[in-house]
C-alpha cells in the first residue's frame, strides 16, 4: 500500500482501529498532523517543521533542527500491519497509557542505520521531588528562601527512547530525577518493551551520579531550566515562523501523544524514512484483541480529551507569561525614569508590581485614595517633627531649632500582568525634605 501520511497522535491511531478487518490485514494510518495542530494550540505556527540542513548531517551533529522535512506535510505514508498496531495498544491498555500520555519534545537523536535511536521528553509533566526536610534545613542554614530552593531543588521528568533496531526493545521508558543545583541525576524507573508478543521488562535504575550522556543533559534542561526553554517557546510563538529559538536549544515540539506508538510512528515516518520498521508479533486471539481494542478506544478518547485540556492550559500559561513580561517591562521603565535619592528608590523599587494586599503588608493602609482615569492613586503622608523650642534669656525670645520633615508618597496602581487587581505601576514623591525614617509613619 502506498501514499502519503501526516502523523497524528493516539486519537487517530485508535480511530483507525474501529472496524478493522480480519487479523493480518493491513491498512494505512492517515489524517491530519498532530504536530501542526498542537503547535497551533500553543500558539506556534503550523509551518514550523521546515529544516535547511540535510537530515544525515543533523543526526551526526545531534541537532534537532532536522525535524523540518521530517515533520512537514510531505512525509510519506506509514503503512503498518494491523497486527503491529494491535500489539502496540496491548502494551499500554490499562496502567501504562495514562501514565505515558503527554506533550512531547524531541531532545536528542543518535546512531547509524539500522541502529538509530531518538529521545522524547514530556515537557508538560515536570514534577517536583524536592525534600521538604532538605529545604527547611537549607533555609535555616542560609536564611534565604531562594538560595535554599536553588540548593535543594529536585525535579522529575519522563523520557521515551524509540529504537530502530530489530534485535532489542522498540521502546525504553525512563523516569529521571535531577538535582537542579548540580549535574547529578538518577533513574528511578526504566522499563523496556519489545515487539514480540507485547513482552516487557523492568531494568534496574541508577542511583545519584553525574550526567554522562547528551540526552540526559537535554532532559535536565527541560526539567530544571523552565524559564530558558519557555522563553524560547514564547519567542518562536511571537515570531510566528518556525521553531528557531527552540532548535538552538536542541528542542523540537512534536505534539501530544497518548501512546508511545505515536512517537514510534513519528520516528519511522520522518527521521528514519530510509529504514524498515521491524514487525510486531502476537499470539492473542482475534476475540481477545477485539475486546482490548474497544477498551483502548474508550480509554484513548478520555486521554485525548485530557490532552486537549493540557494544550489549552499551556497556551494560557504562555499568554499569561507574555502579559506579565510586558507589564513589568513598562513598570521597569517607569521606575528607571525616577531621579529621587537612592535610599527612597531602593525601598520603593523593591515593591515593583506588588498587588494591593502586598503593598498594604509593607506600607499599611493609605492615607488617601483617588482615581485618575483607569488608575487608582494611593497616597501616604508622613512627617517627623524635629523642631525644638529654646528660650534665649539674653534677648528674651524663643529660638526654634531642628526641622519639620514632611513627605507625600503616591503609588499609582494599574491592573495588568498575570495577577488580579491593581498593582504598583508607577510612583511619585513630593516634599523637599523627605526622610526614610518617616516613609512608613502616617501623619494621621
Amino acid at each position: 500500500m502506498t501514499g502519503r501520511t501526516r502523523i497524528q497522535g493516539a486519537a487517530l491511531l485508535l480511530t483507525a482501529l474501529q472496524g478493522y478487518p480480519a487479523l493480518g490485514a493491513s491498512f494505512a494510518v492517515g489524517g491530519e498532523s498532530s504536530i501542526p495542530r498542537t503547535a497551533t494550540a500553543i500558539g506556534l505556527p503550523s509551518s514550523d517543521f521546515k529544516c535547511s540542513q540535510p537530515r544525515s548531517q543533523v543526526l551526526q551533529k545531534h541537532v534537532m533542527a532536522h525535524c523540518a522535512a521530517s515533520m512537514s506535510n510531505t512525509a510519506p505514508r506509514l503503512v503498518r500491519p494491523m497486527k503491529s498496531i494491535v500489539i502496540s495498544l496491548l502494551l499500554f491498555l490499562l496502567a501504562v497509557a495514562p501514565a505515558n500520555a503527554g506533550m512531547w519534545m524531541m531532545v536528542y537523536a543518535e546512531g547509524q542505520k539500522p541502529d538509530r535511536t531518538v529521545y522524547y521528553a514530556a515537557f508538560d509533566d515536570v514534577q517536583s521531588r524536592t525534600s521538604p526536610e532538605a529545604f527547611l534545613e537549607a533555609l535555616q542554614r542560609t536564611g534565604d528562601p531562594l538560595k535554599a530552593e536553588a540548593a535543594t531543588k529536585v525535579n522529575q521528568i519522563r523520557v521515551n527512547q524509540i529504537h530502530e533496531a530489530a534485535g532489542g526493545p522498540w521502546l525504553t521508558m525512563f523516569t529521571l530525577e535531577f538535582q537542579c543545583g548540580s549535574q547529578q541525576m538518577r533513574i528511578t524507573q526504566q522499563e523496556q518493551h519489545y515487539r514480540q508478543n507485547g513482552r516487557s521488562q523492568q531494568v534496574p535504575g541508577l542511583d545519584w551520579s553525574a550526567i554522562t550522556a547528551p540526552w540526559q543533559a537535554q532532559a535536565r534542561l527541560l526539567a530544571c531550566d523552565e524559564a530558558r526553554w519557555k522563553k524560547a517557546l514564547e519567542a518562536d510563538r511571537r515570531r510566528g515562523q518556525g521553531q528557531d529559538e527552540l532548535n538552538k536549544l536542541g528542542l523540537v515540539v512534536v505534539g501530544d501523544h497518548v501512546l508511545p506508538m505515536g512517537l514510534n510512528d513519528l520516528s519511522f515516518a520522518t527521521l528514519w524514512r530510509d529504514g524498515t520498521e521491524p514487525a510486531f508479533t502476537t499470539s492473542k486471539s482475534p476475540a481477545e484483541l477485539d475486546r482490548l481494542r474497544r477498551e483502548t478506544i474508550a480509554r484513548g478518547d478520555a486521554l485525548s480529551a485530557e490532552m486537549r485540556g493540557k494544550e489549552q492550559n499551556l497556551r494560557k500559561d504562555i499568554e499569561s507569561s507574555q502579559a506579565e513580561d510586558a507589564f513589568m517591562a513598562q513598570v521597569d521603565r517607569n521606575f528607571a525614569a525616577k531621579k529621587y535619592p537612592k535610599q527612597f528608590r531602593d525601598l520603593v523599587h523593591s515593591m515593583k508590581g506588588l498587588t494591593e494586599p502586598e503593598i498594604i503588608e509593607v506600607m499599611g493602609y493609605p492615607d488617601g485614595e483617588r482615581r485618575v482615569g483607569g488608575d487608582r492613586l494611593w497616597v501616604y503622608y508622613s512627617e517627623k517633627d524635629e523642631r525644638v523650642a529654646n528660650v534665649v534669656s539674653k534677648y528674651g525670645h524663643v529660638a526654634v531649632t531642628g526641622e519639620l520633615r514632611e513627605c507625600e508618597l503616591t503609588f499609582i496602581l494599574r491592573e495588568g500582568g498575570k495577577k488580579n487587581g491593581g498593582r504598583l505601576f508607577d510612583y511619585q514623591m513630593a516634599g523637599g525634605n523627605c526622610n526614610l525614617s518617616t516613609m512608613k509613619r502616617s501623619s494621621r
